[in-house]
């Protein structure tokens, strides 16, 4: 258990904060800022010391360290313009003087003349030159010894061939084997038919071609009709039911339609008699 004392009531003196060392960086505290406008001097350069090391721009300037110079301090002089051989470059005419052999003619151009020179009025020409040569002669042997040019080939019109729109020899003989091929498989299917049914034989009959010509005429008919009121529900959006009811029925009949007058139109058909 704590006992009072009257020294409770004095008050402590608290301790003293404790102070670290002063931090001292390990880098110059001379070099002028990086990627920096301060202490550029002149206008041609935008920033200065881009590297982050250069030390030997000199002291900032201590009338320009706040905003820079004033403006129109860097403007040129109208009396310190440039002038004629102020920079030290010699005229040609100086230099003629101290080195002549620099402008003499080069050995190349001094061998000959560019051009021949005109004839004089004392040259005269070569007269009384006379040939054997036969002209004529020599032209009709270059001409028949020359190599004849090349024709350009027409190009060949089918129309004008004399067997052009003729039904060529082949065809018929072609056809006449296709028509023997095609019977003697109606044939062996015939009688692989036969054998495997017997009493199939008595309820199958080839149709007689030209009752399959006037049933296919009829069906071409009847689907020209069809497809007639087909036609008149083609261009709507919306249909009522019965509009659409009557638009699938047409295409279903259209559909069976074209599948007889595709089974028609072969050359060979057999019908069940039985059906």
């Amino acid at each position: 258990m704590a006992i009072e004392s009257i020294y409770d009531l004095v008050q402590e003196t608290p301790p003293a904060p404790y102070k670290p060392p002063r931090h001292k960086s390990i880098h110059n505290p001379k070099v002028k800022p990086s990627w920096s406008r301060f202490n550029c001097h002149t206008m041609s350069r935008g920033v200065c010391n881009v590297g982050g090391n250069d030390s030997s721009l000199g002291p900032l300037p201590q009338a320009d360290k706040t905003f820079g110079t004033k403006p129109g301090s860097n403007k040129a002089d109208v009396c310190t313009y440039l002038k004629k051989t102020s920079l030290g470059v010699e005229t040609s005419k100086h230099m003629k003087t101290k080195c002549p052999e620099a402008f003499m003619v080069s050995e190349n151009r001094q061998k000959g003349k560019m051009k021949a020179s005109l004839p004089t009025r004392d040259d005269k020409p070569l007269m009384n030159l006379v040939t054997s040569k036969n002209f004529i002669v020599a032209n009709a042997v270059e001409n028949i010894l020359a190599q004849p040019k090349k024709v350009p080939e027409a190009e060949m019109r089918w129309t004008q061939k004399e067997d052009y729109g003729r039904v060529p020899e082949y065809l018929p003989t072609l056809k006449e084997g296709i028509a023997a091929e095609r019977e003697m498989i109606m044939g062996m299917m015939a009688e692989q038919m036969e054998h495997a049914n017997p009493n199939m034989q008595k309820y199958i009959a080839p149709l007689d071609d030209d009752k399959r010509i006037e049933l296919l005429h009829a069906l071409k008919a009847k689907w020209e009709v069809t497809n007639q009121s087909y036609q008149t529900h083609t261009h709507l959006t919306q249909f009522s039911r019965g509009q659409l009811h009557q638009k699938e029925s047409h295409e279903k009949l259209l559909t069976d339609l074209e599948k007889k007058i595709e089974l028609l139109s072969k050359s060979n058909v057999c019908v069940n008699l039985d059906a």
